[in-house]
């Protein structure tokens, strides 16, 4: 199991047959404008979704042995933790795709949100990888 990728957006939305629908996909960072008269010290509300796509390149490995740990950070502080199991129906899928359920940030200054995904098998790290968003707030 590898993790191939960390896709940050602004939401996720399950679509009729199984299909996800990415909305909003950001690259490597988010300019928010604030409005001109708005108090240095206000939080700006910033929505965000995120999805873990994994990689099955071992037919024989059990997908149900494996599971995924997700912590989030803005800047060097951890806002969050998030663990959950990889579940196969029994077949030999290729590709696991783990959304994030949307969540919203706080920020009142220009941050990094760094997500930080890991492949667990046994206690032991099978695979890392962390996706990092430049979040800009621009003050008019």
């Amino acid at each position: 199991m590898k993790i191939k990728n960390i896709i940050i957006c602004e939401d996720i939305r399950q679509e009729l047959g199984n299909k996800l629908s990415l909305m909003g996909v950001l690259g490597s960072s988010i300019n928010i404008d604030t409005q001109p008269n708005m108090p240095k010290e206000a939080s700006i509300m910033v929505p965000l979704a995120c999805l873990v796509s994994i990689e099955n390149a071992d037919p024989t490995n059990d997908a149900n042995d494996f599971n995924v740990q997700i912590t989030m950070y803005i800047g060097d502080k951890k806002i969050g933790n998030m663990a959950s199991r990889i579940m196969s129906t029994g077949t030999i899928d290729r590709m696991f795709h783990l959304p994030v359920p949307r969540f919203e940030l706080g920020i009142n200054e220009t941050t990094k949100l760094s997500i930080h995904a890991q492949i667990m098998k046994n206690g032991a790290s099978m695979s890392e990888d962390t996706a990092i968003l430049d979040i800009n707030i621009v003050k008019n």
